[in-house]
């Protein structure tokens, strides 16, 4: 018997005894510069950062940064994705980068998987129609003036697309997706 407790961006699973949570904690777009275009938090594990919001994407973007830098020294081959995810005991990070050098960055429970379609989802489907591609959106977001993403509706259909993410992937969770992955944590690679 299996059963589904939904809120929003929060799914709970119930199958054989067992409860998997699916969370998505927040959600981050930074330019090649480092600058955060787009901030968005939905299930904070602590609450609000101790140093503050600011501080803690400069210190996310530079951890992001300097393991890039690690990994592509590291690898045998070129890949212009060396890095995908990053996984701690608690929580997992999962980055797209595109050729422009944007990272989309998603922070969510271990039970959480794969995110790369979706991530890529959000770069092609929401963000380039209301952000890249939208005539009334201020010009320059992720050049050097450190214009932020001010959508409404890029924001709105964020929600619901992570959402639906959550609802998909505990679906999943309950076949034994949660189960993946090391125990230590670690940052998987492209190669």
């Amino acid at each position: 018997a299996r059963a589904e407790v939904s809120s929003q961006f929060g799914v709970a699973t119930f199958a054989a005894g067992l409860i998997i949570m699916a969370l998505v904690y927040n959600f981050y777009i930074f330019d090649r510069h480092g600058e955060c275009l787009f901030f968005r938090e939905w299930n904070a594990p602590k609450g609000p950062p101790k140093h503050g919001y600011v501080e803690d994407q400069k210190l996310l973007f530079g951890l992001l940064f300097s393991l890039k830098q690690f990994v592509q020294n590291l690898s045998l081959r070129e890949s212009p994705d060396p890095m995908q995810q990053l996984e701690t005991r608690r929580t997992r990070l999962h980055i797209f980068e595109t050729a422009t050098g944007l990272r989309f960055v998603i922070n969510t429970s271990k039970t959480l998987t794969n995110l790369q379609r979706p991530l890529r989802k959000i770069y092609t489907t929401l963000y380039v129609p209301h952000v890249k591609k939208n005539g009334l959106h201020p010009v320059g977001v992720g050049g050097p003036s450190g214009q932020r993403i001010v959508s409404q509706k890029f924001t709105k259909d964020l929600d619901n697309y992570i959402n639906k993410i959550m609802k998909v992937n505990t679906s999943d969770s309950g076949s034994g997706a949660a189960s993946q992955g090391s125990k230590s944590g670690g940052a998987q690679t492209g190669n």
